[in-house]
Formats: C-alpha cells, sequence, structure tokens
C-alpha cells in the first residue's frame, strides 16, 4: 500500500506500464522470429501461408527460391543443351557445379538414353581400330555371291595365341534387321579384316553408306580387289594389312528389354597378307635367323576412330609416338 501509494504520488506507474509494454512486445518478437525460422525451412507450408503472416520471412524464402531459379536455369545452358539427360542426372550435374565439385562425374548407363550411352562410349574408348570387313553372300549357294566391303570400328585384336579378333555388328532396327556383313559372316564363317589406312580412308567412309544387299559396295567406292589366300571373301588391293579370318564363335548380346542389338563375332585369323613398303626392316646388329616380321606403324599410316564422325589419329606424323620399355 505504502509502495502503490508513493509511486502514484511520483507519478510512476505509466513509466511503469511503458515498461512492461516494451518488454512484451520485445517477448512476442523474440518468438515470432523463432517460429518464422522454423516455419522458413518447411517450405511447402511456408508456400501456403496468407502474405500477412510472417511477411519478412516469407518475402525471403520467395527470393531465395528465385534466387537458386534463376542459378539452376543457368547451370542447364552449360551442360549440352539438347542432349538426352535424365533429370536425376541433370540436378546431380547442377549440383556438382554449384558446390565445385565437377572434378569428376559418376553416370551409370541407365541414367542415359540408347543414343546418348552410345555416344559417350564412341566418344570414351578412343581411338579404335578400323576393321574394313569384306565378305561375301552366299547367293548362289556356295558363298560366291555379292562382295559386302564396309567399316567396323567395334573391333580389336583379343588374342595371339591363337590369333583371335572381334568385331561388334550392331543390328539395326530393333533387332530385327541385321547388317549384310553379319549375315554374309553367320552364313559362310569367313571374312577379311582390311587395317584401315590413309591410302583408302575416303573410300572405306563411302562404303558406309546404305548400300542395298545386292550392291557390291568394294566396286561402287571404286575399290579394287584381289583374292585371298585362304578364304573365299577377296581382300583389298588398297589395303597394305589384310587378315583372312575365319569364325571362331559368336556372341548374341541383348539389352535389359530383350532385344537382340550387338552380335560380336570372334574370329580366328589363318592368314596374314602384308606389303613390304609398310613392313619393319631388320636391324643392325640383329644376328637372329628367326624371322620376326613387323608392320611399321610410321610407314602403315592406320586410321583409328573416336567420337561422332572423327578419325583420328589419320596416319602417323614424325615425333607423334612414344618408345617405352615395359617395366620389369
Amino acid at each position: 500500500y505504502f509502495i502503490i501509494n508513493a509511486m502514484t504520488q511520483c507519478n510512476i506507474i505509466p513509466l511503469v506500464l511503458m515498461l512492461s509494454s516494451i518488454l512484451f512486445t520485445k517477448c512476442l518478437s523474440d518468438a515470432a522470429k523463432l517460429g518464422s525460422d522454423y516455419i522458413l525451412n518447411q517450405r511447402r507450408i511456408l508456400r501456403t501461408l496468407p502474405s500477412f503472416l510472417f511477411p519478412g520471412p516469407r518475402r525471403e524464402y520467395i527470393q531465395k527460391r528465385q534466387h537458386i531459379s534463376t542459378t539452376s536455369n543457368r547451370r542447364k545452358n552449360t551442360i549440352n543443351e539438347g542432349a538426352p539427360m535424365s533429370t536425376q542426372l541433370r540436378e546431380r550435374v547442377i549440383r556438382e557445379q554449384e558446390n565445385g565439385k565437377n572434378r569428376w562425374r559418376s553416370i551409370t548407363p541407365e541414367e542415359l538414353s540408347p543414343g546418348a550411352r552410345y555416344g559417350l562410349c564412341i566418344s570414351a574408348v578412343v581411338p579404335r581400330p578400323v576393321a574394313v570387313i569384306t565378305s561375301v553372300s552366299n547367293s548362289d549357294g556356295n558363298g560366291d555371291g555379292i562382295v559386302n566391303c564396309a567399316p567396323f570400328s567395334y573391333s580389336g585384336l583379343m588374342s595371339h595365341d591363337p590369333p583371335i579378333v572381334s568385331h561388334g555388328l550392331v543390328v539395326s532396327k530393333e533387332g530385327t534387321v541385321k547388317r549384310d556383313t553379319l549375315n554374309n559372316i553367320e552364313q559362310n564363317g569367313e571374312w577379311v579384316f582390311n587395317v584401315l589406312t590413309t591410302e583408302f580412308l575416303e573410300g572405306a567412309n563411302a562404303c558406309a553408306a546404305g548400300f542395298p544387299p545386292e550392291v557390291d559396295e568394294a566396286k561402287a567406292a571404286g575399290l579394287k580387289t584381289l583374292p585371298s589366300s585362304i578364304v573365299k571373301p577377296p581382300r583389298l588391293e588398297a589395303a597394305a594389312v589384310s587378315l583372312e579370318c575365319k569364325l571362331f564363335d559368336k556372341k548374341e548380346i541383348f539389352n535389359d528389354k530383350g532385344v537382340h542389338t550387338t552380335t560380336i563375332v570372334f574370329g580366328r585369323v589363318v592368314n596374314f597378307n602384308l606389303r613390304d613398303d609398310v613392313m619393319l626392316e631388320k636391324r643392325e646388329g640383329d644376328t637372329s635367323e628367326e624371322d620376326k616380321p613387323k608392320v611399321d606403324v610410321h610407314k602403315l599410316n592406320a586410321v583409328g576412330r573416336v567420337g561422332g564422325i572423327t578419325y583420328w589419329p589419320v596416319g602417323m606424323a614424325d615425333g607423334n609416338s612414344l618408345e617405352m620399355a615395359r617395366s620389369e
């Protein structure tokens, strides 16, 4: 009573009420800030709130979303615009770029369309040797039919004892149409692996056109042929190195949908045709009587294949090779 009476006489009550109001307002402000910070992180909730509730945090959220959207669009424009890429993959690439961690990129084949997988494979596994395969159809029943000639870059040497080469022959039109080369090999079991060089690059590339089965691609491309020593299909005269092959084995490849997409044929080399001017000369001081024929890569001027429609290397430029002894 005495305290209240004294405060009344000194006119302090209005001041106390004012201070109490300020403290209460501060408490409400702190509580509102804590609540708004929580809601700010709850994006779905915040988007549904009326604009008059927590106007500051809502405005901050909208500005943040606009910045993220603008940044994402800018990143998307730097990732092969138009290339078939899954949403998950695109988001991962954007995230890695934004975080400055784009030194490595992890991609599973399932994330890419067949066309995108093709582009990635042929541009990553480089250079690939190109086999210009000559084969013959079985139209006359004895394997002396129409000569087929076509280049294939899914080719390589698999073994030397015995010498085995392989070719991946892609089946077109969802596994329903086999190429003439595959049909001929399956029917006759023989072909010639002509190593592509700069001498007949343009002619070999012309053979890649979609000729009908009754057309001799070698003649159409202006490539002359010579008879082989063992197999029936002829070899190309312009090829300094030709490998006569007989079918050793084959493996049909099916995709995840069960569609036949490729047949890998394995050929056993039964004869080598080597032109003298591309052979490696015997080194001075070599007293060995054993015949060790080797092809001189600088004289051969072989042509490889890389991504897109690019051939590389195209021949062997001086100084563009490196000899390095095998580690012991």
